[in-house]
C-alpha cells in the first residue's frame, strides 16, 4: 500500500538518532522550530524528512546549550 503521508517518529527516536535530551527535542518542537513536527494527542511525532534538517543543526543547539 503506497502511502503519501511523510513517515514520522517520536521524541524519543529522534533524540537517540540525534544523541540528544528528548527535553530538548520537545521544545524544538513547541517552538516550531522542527519543520513538520505535528501533535498526535498529546504526543509529538517529527517527519524523518525533518531529522536531517535538524541534525546539521544539533551541534548549534548544543553548543549554546553549553554556554547557558
Amino acid at each position: 500500500m503506497d502511502r503519501d503521508e511523510p513517515i514520522a517518529v517520536r521524541v524519543s527516536t529522534v533524540a537517540r538518532l540525534l544523541d540528544m535530551s528528548p527535553n530538548t527535542i520537545l521544545l524544538l518542537c513547541r517552538e516550531k522550530k522542527i519543520p513538520g513536527a505535528f501533535k498526535l494527542g498529546r504526543a509529538w511525532r517529527i517527519p524523518l524528512s525533518s531529522i536531517d534538517a535538524l541534525s546539521s543543526t544539533a551541534g548549534d543547539i548544543d553548543k549554546a546549550q553549553a554556554s547557558s
